[in-house]
């Protein structure tokens, strides 16, 4: 039944598009049964009711509208961790944890303070404090949506870690008390509006304010300009952004740090910047 079922599913998602539809098929019908996808061969399944049935079209209908796998059942994984995602923030997606890695790879003092500037889930600074947990980490982000949204993640995932961190409703740095960071972290827009006819579908489920700026360069630079006041000496920047503008970031801020580059990501992308002050 679970493979009739499925391969009738397959059929729905191929019309529509969607690049791997068994994968997402089986995800569908495992969530729907309250169960991982790795799960679904090997469990012993004897019946399956109709309401599990309906779940299921019910989740093929939403993918067979582009609408993301993450937004379809509320969450995502990030860094072995299960972060809630809605509407309102910008879905975690896997190159991100590069920056999570290499702020882990740093030798930093214990204590040492963070700001996971452009928050949105808390994916970044809430991965961080997982493995540092003596360390502080302060969020900030433009939207009320995303701070209640990070709070809540981490008071899911690190309930007794409330006392390590601090939320800022604030735009970049705007909002945010006076003091100095070991490290700043960034995943800011970085899509000009202009691009968004050429992206997949999907894309049109993300929150706008969390994909697009009128100059992606812009805040990118006000991010690093910004920060240069609030690093530590030898502290450092990282900041997300495009292929597109990576390269020119890189040469617009370069002068104002004694090092910086350009890193690439796990699909050898120019995407991220970094400067050490």
């Amino acid at each position: 039944m679970i493979e009739k079922e499925i391969m009738k599913a397959v059929s729905i998602l191929k019309l529509a598009g969607i690049e791997q539809p068994r994968l997402d098929a089986e995800t569908l019908f495992a969530a729907a049964l309250g169960m991982d996808r790795l799960k679904l061969f090997t469990a012993r399944i004897d019946y399956i009711d109709q309401s599990t049935i309906d779940k299921f079209y019910y989740y093929i209908q939403e993918r067979s509208r582009r609408k993301p796998i993450s937004q379809i059942l509320g969450f995502r994984y990030f860094f072995e961790h299960r972060y809630i995602v809605n509407e309102h923030v910008l879905t975690p997606r896997p190159e991100t944890e590069e920056i999570v890695q290499a702020v882990l790879e740093e030798d930093l003092p214990d204590q040492s303070r963070i700001l996971d500037l452009c928050c949105g889930t808390g994916c970044i600074g809430i991965s961080i404090l997982s493995e540092r947990v003596d360390y502080h980490i302060d969020f900030a982000d433009l939207s009320e949506h995303a701070i209640k949204c990070a709070m809540i993640n981490l008071e899911t995932i690190l309930p007794d870690k409330l006392g390590n961190v601090r939320f800022f409703l604030s735009d970049l740095y705007s909002n945010v008390p006076e003091g100095k960071y070991q490290i700043i972290v960034s995943n800011p827009p970085y899509i000009h509006p202009d691009e968004k006819d050429h992206l997949m579908p999907e894309l049109n489920f993300e929150p706008a304010i969390a994909l697009y700026h009128e100059d992606p360069c812009d805040i990118a630079r006000r991010i690093f300009l910004g920060g240069k006041e609030r690093l530590i000496k030898g502290g450092f920047i990282i900041v997300e952004t495009s292929p597109r503008y990576a390269s020119i970031i890189h040469q617009e801020i370069e002068k104002h740090f004694s090092f910086s580059e350009v890193w690439k990501d796990i699909s050898g992308l120019d995407r991220f910047v970094i400067a050490r002050l």
